[in-house]
């Protein structure tokens, strides 16, 4: 008959201490993790390019700005409200609030050489909130977001993400007519991960500043999604 093996007190403790090493370790790494500068800056612009965009919506009887498919782009309509001109050249250091310092990524040369790009832009708007077909009073067809006081649950509704690609940049004029086909069209769903932990920042609706992964973003809830009173919008 064969015997049972058991184990002694001895390897119990030293498989306990270990574990428990372990835990400590871990513990440790997480309390003293810090955001980087690249980090707490990229925040920052966030953080002015929401207070830009709640400015812009006061002025426009709370309507967000829009992509500007047929008209200036969210970043133009947002130039006045962060104070900054419009530089006849590539000029980043006079759009430094459009970049983050993570975002290494270099436009291609095309985009440099055409006299609408300006400077290389590290986000994208909430499509689903920022692009909305809108009617004036005459039924003609504008391009602008929705509107402020529509919405609920603001602090569940991302605002403006990172997106870190190389044709993602800030630009003059009407983007029908100098966006290449395919090109940094301002997607709804960036799933980079910018920052360290695989992480990005996010701006909510409500003007605060998330650090998270992109999973974290569509569970247990979608943030991506507009709530009108007791129903889900989705566009598509």
């Amino acid at each position: 008959m064969m015997k049972r093996k058991y184990f002694s007190l001895m390897e119990l403790a030293l498989v306990l201490s270990v574990l428990m090493l372990g835990m400590v370790m871990t513990v440790s790494a997480v309390s003293r993790w810090k955001p980087s500068p690249a980090i707490l800056t990229c925040a920052a612009n966030l953080k002015k390019l929401g207070q830009a965009t709640f400015m812009y919506a006061d002025d426009h009887a709370g309507f967000l700005p829009g992509t500007g498919v047929m008209e200036n782009n969210w970043k133009m309509k947002l130039f006045p409200y962060l104070k900054i001109g419009t530089a006849p050249k590539w000029d980043p250091a006079a759009y430094s609030v459009f970049h983050c310092p993570a975002d290494k990524n270099t436009p291609p040369p095309y985009m440099q050489d055409v006299p609408v790009y300006r400077a290389k832009n590290s986000y994208c708007a909430n499509f689903f909130i920022i692009d909305y077909d809108l009617e004036d009073k005459n039924g003609d067809s504008l391009s602008g977001g929705r509107n402020l006081k529509d919405l609920w649950g603001p602090d569940t509704i991302i605002l403006f993400a990172e997106d870190h690609t190389a044709q993602n940049t800030v630009g003059l004029g009407p983007s029908v007519k100098w966006n290449r086909k395919g090109a940094f069209e301002y997607p709804a769903r960036s799933s980079g991960r910018c920052h360290d932990l695989k992480r990005s920042n996010y701006l909510m609706l409500d003007g605060a500043v998330e650090f998270k992964e992109f999973e974290d973003t569509n569970t247990p809830e979608d943030l991506w999604l507009i709530r009108f009173g007791k129903n889900w919008d989705i566009l598509n």
